[in-house]
């Protein structure tokens, strides 16, 4: 029950996120029909994260994707996934991954694998 209740803004995470575009905790929670307190506490208790937490680990998932079947610039996946300067991008990336994206792109890329061209990811 809580799920279907969050399902409008988890719909709202992923199509911000597929813009490149930020969404904050308030428009969540305004998306639910709920209070921002009571939307942290049910999002905590149904998604196991809280509200930036999920979004900042959909953003970095992304991130990785875009690393490795893309050839898009560092900058260029740092505003796909809605940061606004790419040194704050590589110091959340790092602290996730414990690698730099670039090294992250160096290390995990396929060889032989063509890649695509733009932010568009199935």
């Amino acid at each position: 029950v809580q799920l279907m209740r969050l399902a409008p803004a988890l719909e709202a995470v992923t199509g911000h996120l597929e813009r490149g575009e930020t969404v904050s905790v308030q428009a969540l929670a305004d998306r639910c029909g709920m209070s921002v307190s009571a939307f942290r506490r049910a999002f905590q208790a149904t998604i196991g994260l809280p509200p930036k937490a999920y979004i900042l680990n959909c953003a970095m998932r992304k991130a990785q994707r875009l690393l490795l079947r893309t050839d898009m610039s560092i900058t260029a996946i740092s505003q796909a996934v809605g940061f606004e300067d790419v040194s704050g991008f590589n110091r959340c990336f790092m602290a996730k991954n414990r690698i730099a994206p670039s090294e992250y792109r160096r290390r995990h890329a396929m060889p032989g694998k063509t890649k695509e061209h733009t932010a568009r990811l199935p």
